[in-house]
C-alpha cells in the first residue's frame, strides 16, 4: 500500500488553476477592443444621427426657404394682380368719369346752342330789316353796354371807351379825329344801323367797309347844325363823295337821340336818319370790310367832340 502523504500545502497556496498570463493579456485586451468598437460604433451611431439631423434640418430649411420664396412670389403676384385689378378699376372708373363728363358737357353744349338757335330766331323774327329792299337777315346786335357781344370794339383811354352802359367815342384834339372798329366784324352788302347823340362838340358817325390797319374806310357824319356828308377815307387822306348837305331829317343840337344807317349793296350807298333816306351814290373804292364809329371837330371853327351810341344792328343782304 503506498502511503499517503500527510504533508499539508504551504499557507497562502490557491489550489484553482490558473490561466497563463498572455492568456490573460489577449483576453483583456479583446475586451478592450471590444468595449472601444462598441463606444465606436456608438460614436458613429451619434455622429450618423447628427449628420442626418444636420441635414434633415438643413432640407427642412432649404424646403422652409423654398416654400417662404414661393410664398412671397405667390403673394408678391397677388399684390400685383390685385394692384393691377384697382389700376384698371381705377381707370375704368375715371375713363367713366370723363366719359360722363363729357357727355353732360355735350349735352350741355347742344341744350345751349338750341336754346341759342331759339333766342337767335326769336330775336331774328322780332328785329326784321326796316330799309329797302328789306331783304336783310340781321346778323349783328350789339346794345353796346360793354364789349362782351363778341364784337371785339376798340378800347383806349383817349378816343374809344365803354362808359355807363354806353359806347363813348371822343375827339379832345380838333385835328385828330377819332375812329373805333368792332375789329371782329366783317360785312360787304349789309344795312348797318346805330342810334347816335352828339353830348360835346360838333359831329360823329358811322364807318363801314373799313381795313383799320390800313385806315381805310367810308364815313357818314352828322354835325349837330343839321348837315350830313359821305366820306371816303385811305392812309389818314380823306375827300368828300357826297358833300356837307342840310337834312331836315337830323335833330340838331347836342344831346338829341339820331337813328343814323347806311345801307350798302355792292357799288350803291344809301344814306338814311330817322328811318328817312337822304342821300344815296354810287362809289365802288371799298366792297366789304369792318364796321366802326367817329367823332370829329369841324374843319372850322371846331370844337373837341364827344358822341354816345348805342344799339348797332347789322343785317347782311
Amino acid at each position: 500500500m503506498s502511503q499517503k502523504s500527510s504533508r499539508k500545502p504551504a499557507s497562502g497556496y490557491d489550489d484553482t488553476q490558473h490561466l497563463p498570463a498572455n492568456i490573460v493579456i489577449l483576453l483583456v485586451a479583446l475586451a478592450i477592443l471590444l468595449i472601444g468598437g462598441g463606444l465606436g460604433l456608438a460614436y458613429l451611431s451619434y455622429v450618423g444621427q447628427m449628420t442626418a439631423n444636420t441635414q434633415a434640418t438643413a432640407t427642412t430649411s432649404a424646403s422652409f426657404a423654398t416654400s417662404t420664396k414661393k410664398a412671397d412670389a405667390g403673394l408678391t403676384a397677388t399684390a400685383a394682380k390685385v394692384a393691377s385689378v384697382q389700376a384698371n378699376a381705377n381707370a375704368t372708373a375715371t375713363a367713366q368719369a370723363i366719359l360722363s363728363a363729357t357727355a353732360i358737357a355735350a349735352m350741355t353744349a347742344t341744350a345751349q346752342v338750341n336754346v341759342n338757335a331759339t333766342a337767335t330766331a326769336s330775336v331774328i323774327a322780332a328785329n326784321p330789316d326796316p330799309y329797302p329792299p328789306h331783304a336783310g337777315t340781321l346778323a349783328l346786335l350789339d346794345p353796346l353796354h360793354d364789349n362782351n357781344s363778341g364784337n371785339n370794339w376798340t378800347t383806349n383811354a383817349t378816343n374809344c371807351a365803354f362808359t355807363a352802359n354806353a359806347y363813348h367815342v371822343s375827339a379832345p384834339d380838333i385835328h385828330s379825329p377819332a375812329s373805333c372798329f368792332a375789329m371782329s366784324t366783317n360785312f360787304s352788302n349789309f344795312v348797318y344801323e346805330v342810334q347816335m347823340q352828339i353830348i360835346k362838340g360838333d359831329m360823329g358817325g358811322v364807318i363801314f367797309r373799313a381795313d383799320s390797319t390800313k385806315k381805310a374806310f367810308y364815313l357818314f357824319t352828322v354835325t349837330q347844325t343839321g348837315t350830313f356828308e359821305l366820306i371816303l377815307c385811305s392812309s389818314n387822306i380823306c375827300h368828300d363823295i357826297k358833300a356837307a348837305t342840310a337834312s331836315p331829317a337830323i335833330h340838331g343840337g347836342l344831346n338829341q337821340i339820331n337813328l343814323v344807317a347806311v345801307v350798302a349793296i355792292g357799288s350803291m350807298i344809301t344814306l338814311y336818319v330817322n328811318n328817312q333816306q337822304i342821300a344815296s351814290v354810287m362809289d365802288s373804292t371799298f366792297s366789304l370790310g369792318q364796321i366802326g364809329l367817329a367823332a370829329s371837330a369841324l374843319a372850322i371853327n371846331g370844337h373837341p367832340s364827344e358822341l354816345v351810341f348805342s344799339n348797332a344792328k347789322v343785317w347782311i343782304v
